[in-house]
């Protein structure tokens, strides 16, 4: 199963293009390990290597994500993630969209 599937299913069985919102045209896809954890949830990571990333943005070779209770924690073992803009204003400031 592909992490985000050019086509989706409507509700009367129709397959239709998926349209990418605002943010998956921004956002990137990488495979990281954590480094260290945090009780406040900023989890400090290595990137190991970048599947997708939006024009113009490079990523540091560490750096500290916010990771949403409503996501699993980030693994010690290399796992794909995919990164959103924490706050718009400020490029430096990551968040775990989503975790395998």
């Amino acid at each position: 199963m592909a992490l985000f599937a050019p086509f989706s299913v409507n509700c009367l069985g129709r397959t239709e293009e998926k349209v990418p919102t605002q943010n998956e045209d921004r956002d990137f896809v990488i495979v990281a390990r954590l480094i260290k954890g945090s009780k406040f949830r900023w989890d400090r990571i290595e990137v190991l290597k970048v599947l997708k990333a939006p024009r113009g943005i490079t990523l540091p070779r560490e750096l500290e994500v916010a990771v949403p209770y409503d996501v699993p924690p980030i693994s010690t073992k290399p796992t794909e993630i995919r990164l959103i803009r924490y706050n718009e204003n400020r490029r430096d400031l990551w968040k775990v969209a989503s975790n395998p």
